[in-house]
């Protein structure tokens, strides 16, 4: 029995030397990681805000007809471009044309009271307050005419500026009612782009100030600057509405015409606030963790997840607004495999930003 138990201990001894030696032999020959490290340091940039906007038109009327009545005819289509005083539908203008042959009878049957009255009253035959009524007669059948020739005239529904045809609201034959849409006007020379901006943000951002618009959709890229601010606020995002007038495009260069804005295409919004040094990195640099953003530094020769805080973006990268300080070295390349406390070796550093 106690020989066995010798043979048994004897064993053992010996798998137990072998496993720590080879775990030890591992230890030893495991070799640093490379790395690509940058020195951070601070930087004069401009600092960025983005936003997203919609291009919109800044005239939108509805075409109508004071009286209504039957369509007569249609002489464009939805999406058409038209000019000033191109004409656009015909409405029925026999009510039209009855109401202003009546309102010229009354004008001439009122220029001859004013004719009859004006001789005798000079004489002092009629009174004072008589004649007076006769002008005003005479003044309002003036103004009755003037304004039914103007309902008649707008029986030949024409646009008042140069634009699109959004919509087409009625067709040939249709009887519409007074004041119902016959048609969307759009004014598509005349663009603006539309932006919401954070309440915090808003102390930032001046009447005036410039901003680049981009619009993909457009190939459009070019400066504008903000309109007046508005004071009203959506309760539920707690953003302002901002506007800015966008500059008609022009051809560039190997483009055979210029580029055209549309109502309702996306944009983007960068507003460039005054230089400031600030520390800004790469955000490839940048891994989400539990506890927020991080990135990996190097302390005394190994690697260190640190924790950091973000405020936006600059035209180089990530803003850091807390958890990293001039000097400190980051590590660009090589990541993927660190984890903490692991020895690093620097293949290349960059000494700044």
């Amino acid at each position: 029995m106690k020989q066995t138990t010798i043979y048994i201990t004897a064993i053992l001894s010996v798998l137990l030397t072998g496993c720590s030696s080879r775990n030890g032999q591992s230890a030893e020959s495991r070799a640093p990681l490379l790395v690509n490290t940058l020195i951070i340091t601070y930087d004069s940039i401009s600092e960025r805000h983005q936003y997203s906007g919609e291009v919109r038109s800044s005239a939108n009327i509805d075409l109508h007809h004071p009286l209504g009545g039957e369509v007569v005819s249609l002489h464009v289509k939805s999406g058409d471009v038209v000019r000033k005083g191109q004409l656009l539908a015909v409405i029925d203008s026999t009510r039209a044309h009855a109401l202003h042959e009546s309102a010229v009878a009354q004008l001439r049957q009122a220029e001859d009271a004013y004719q009859r009255v004006g001789g005798v009253h000079e004489k002092g035959v009629v009174a004072d307050v008589k004649w007076v009524d006769i002008q005003t007669q005479l003044a309002q059948a003036r103004q009755s005419e003037r304004a039914t020739l103007k309902t008649l005239t707008d029986c030949r529904i024409t646009a008042p500026y140069d634009g699109t045809i959004a919509s087409l609201n009625v067709h040939v034959g249709q009887h519409v009612l007074p004041g119902q849409s016959l048609l969307t006007l759009t004014d598509t020379h005349n663009m603006e782009i539309v932006f919401s901006v954070p309440e915090q943000d808003m102390p930032d951002i001046d009447a005036g100030e410039q901003i680049e618009v981009n619009v993909p959709a457009a190939n459009y890229t070019s400066r504008a600057n903000v309109m007046p601010k508005t004071v009203v606020s959506n309760p539920l995002t707690h953003t302002y509405l901002l506007r800015a007038t966008l500059v008609h495009p022009s051809p560039q260069p190997g483009q055979s015409k210029s580029p055209r804005l549309l109502p309702g295409m996306l944009g983007t919004v960068r507003l460039y606030d005054t230089t400031q040094p600030l520390l800004s990195i790469n955000g490839e640099c940048v891994h989400t963790t539990t506890d927020g953003p991080a990135v990996w530094i190097v302390q005394d020769g190994k690697a260190h997840r640190q924790n950091i805080s973000t405020g936006g973006f600059s035209s180089k990268g990530v803003i850091v607004t807390g958890g990293l300080t001039e000097g400190d070295t980051l590590i660009t390349q090589g990541y993927q495999k660190l984890y903490e406390g692991a020895e690093v070796a620097v293949r290349s550093e960059t000494a700044t930003q």
